[in-house]
């Protein structure tokens, strides 16, 4: 409750009337919180003379009234001692929340009056069974005086563990009650209460008066419905204390008394049952959403798999094709080589004739300088065909090589290639025997590849 701060009234600027010589009046507008506030303030504060009133007059107007019922009595404790139980570990959970630091008080207040009363409830009305319903009065309105201190007090180690030292006192002084009952002070004497329980009543009215007024001096608009519950119970719990010296034992007036902490209990308990609520349909939600969001993580999931599988497809064909390229570099290679064999061939073939024709055109006979000259002009030939292959292969790896078939004859085209390697047996003391069968008829073929594919076997 003490986190948020007040919101100041807006004022507006004085302004002078300009030659009627008066002035208007300061004005401000009062801040909505404001407002609120003194509207709780009047509500519970006619209510609470109202049944204060109800109270200390109805034991005037009905002196010799009295309505003895000990199942009753024992069915109103027991059921304020349920809602305070449960009301005290609700606030016992949210206490730790930022600026919920106030509920600590609350929840020792209901839990410590919770537990007292448990005991007052299991025990016939007599002298120990009211001074017990006194004691828990008065400690009960002496946790809510501490919601005054500071809120970074609840944060404290010892703060964490008080509701727990708190819940074990009240259980061992109920214990001690039952046991040795002539421990405790006369609060009850032929049928009238004494100064003492008054007295302790009377203080812990006080002690929830001052509850009240904390919760709507620290009135915060973003949790109205959270300070008139608190405040409407401690105002409940203050009455039933101040009034307590008018009601008499089994008469209307302390019958009322039982009803104003009874709703006391169930006002605290509504905020329990909203929250407890809220905080449902939050965990419904929330599962739905977490349905929404486990339906998306799977298709996410299948997303994914469905990418893996495309990737691993495409890292297999990848690789397939880094082997490709590879055996393709392979191939280049070999081919390379082989070309610079099959050019070197009628390269040195033109070379050699040539050295032959300069050596010996002096001696030589014009018959055998023809026929060097015609070989060197063949192996020019052979050399440009070559060449032309190479443009060849450069269509055939755009897919535009053409290729000339006509009907050839298998023994010449064999013969013009050994021709072609005479020069370069020769020198190598070689020779090719050459023996070709007869055919019926020509083959059609590309005399020019078959010829590539024969210097390519010699070679």
């Amino acid at each position: 409750m003490r986190n948020s701060k007040p919101i100041l009234p807006v004022e507006d600027d004085n302004r002078l009337l300009v030659g009627m010589g008066t002035r208007d009046a300061h004005r401000s507008t009062m801040d909505p919180r404001r407002w609120r506030s003194l509207l709780l303030a009047a509500a519970l504060s006619t209510g609470g003379i109202f049944l204060a009133l109800s109270i200390s007059s109805i034991a005037e107007l009905l002196p010799k009234l009295q309505i003895k019922d000990e199942v009753l009595h024992a069915v109103f404790e027991t059921l304020g001692c349920m809602l305070a139980l449960g009301i005290a570990g609700f606030l016992l959970m949210r206490h730790g929340e930022s600026g919920n630091g106030y509920m600590m008080w609350l929840a020792c207040s209901v839990l410590v009056t919770g537990i007292i009363d448990a005991f007052h409830a299991s025990m016939a009305l007599s002298n120990e069974s009211v001074c017990l319903r006194s004691t828990a009065q008065l400690i009960g309105g002496l946790c809510i005086a501490m919601i005054w201190l500071p809120e970074r007090l609840t944060q404290t180690r010892l703060a964490k563990v008080l509701p727990k030292i708190l819940a074990m006192a009240a259980g061992l002084f109920g214990t001690i009650s039952l046991i040795f009952p002539e421990m405790l002070p006369a609060v009850l004497t032929d049928g009238r209460f004494t100064l003492t329980a008054q007295t302790l009543n009377f203080t812990g009215g006080i002690f929830f008066l001052s509850g009240v007024v904390y919760c709507i001096s620290n009135f915060d608009r973003s949790q109205y419905t959270i300070y008139a519950l608190f405040a409407t119970y401690c105002l409940l719990c203050s009455v039933a204390g101040l009034t307590f010296m008018f009601a008499e034992l089994w008469s209307p007036g302390w019958w009322l008394l039982h009803l104003a902490r009874l709703g006391a209990y169930v006002v605290a308990f509504k905020y329990v049952a909203a929250n407890s609520s809220a905080e449902y349909m939050f965990l419904v939600r929330s599962k739905e959403t977490l349905g929404r969001a486990k339906v998306r993580a799977e298709e996410s999931k299948k997303e994914l798999e469905w990418v893996n599988k495309q990737l691993e497809t495409s890292v297999q064909k990848a690789n397939l094709l880094a082997q490709k390229a590879e055996a393709a570099s392979q191939v280049k290679s070999e081919f390379l080589t082989n070309m610079s064999h099959e050019l070197r061939t009628p390269l040195h073939s033109i070379i050699s004739f040539a050295s032959f024709g300069t050596k010996k055109y002096t001696n030589a006979k014009p018959e055998k300088l023809l026929d060097y000259f015609s070989r060197i002009k063949k192996s020019g030939q052979t050399l440009l065909e070559l060449l032309n292959d190479l443009l060849d292969l450069a269509k055939l790896e755009s897919k535009k090589v053409t290729f000339a078939f006509e009907p050839t004859d298998i023994g010449i085209l064999v013969k013009s290639v050994t021709n072609e390697l005479d020069t370069l047996l020769s020198e190598r003391n070689l020779s090719i025997r050459h023996e070709v069968s007869k055919f019926d008829g020509e083959v059609t073929l590309d005399a020019d590849k078959i010829k590539q594919v024969l210097r390519n076997l010699l070679d």
